[in-house]
């Protein structure tokens, strides 16, 4: 059972590793912008 979930969880990112990337970037942009403005108010 270990090794199936750890060669499944490289297998996944490794396959979508520029596909994953571009969404993960968008994503950090988004929650940056949202943190920074949150984070000066406090």
């Amino acid at each position: 059972m270990g090794q199936h979930t750890k060669s499944t969880r490289p297998g996944l990112p490794h396959t979508g590793r520029p596909h994953d990337r571009v969404p993960l970037a968008r994503s950090k942009h988004g929650r940056v912008t949202r943190v920074c403005p949150y984070r000066a108010q406090v």
